[in-house]
């Protein structure tokens, strides 16, 4: 989640940076060692509709 206060400039990072972390994060989730992928998808994607939101919000904010 982009916080403001922890880049000097106040801005954020570029829309393709933000969806590679959401890739890297999906890729990580699928690498874990769990059986139940399957039932904790759901909270992932969740989260991450979330923090794109909250991206999304900030970055109009400051148009």
């Amino acid at each position: 989640v982009w916080d403001p206060r922890a880049n000097k400039d106040r801005f954020a990072p570029s829309v393709v940076e933000v969806l590679q972390m959401m890739d890297e994060t999906i890729e990580a989730f699928f690498q874990l060692p769990i059986p139940m992928h399957q039932d904790l998808l759901p909270d992932l994607v969740s989260g991450l509709d979330r923090g794109l939101q909250h991206y999304v919000s900030k970055t109009k904010s400051g148009c």
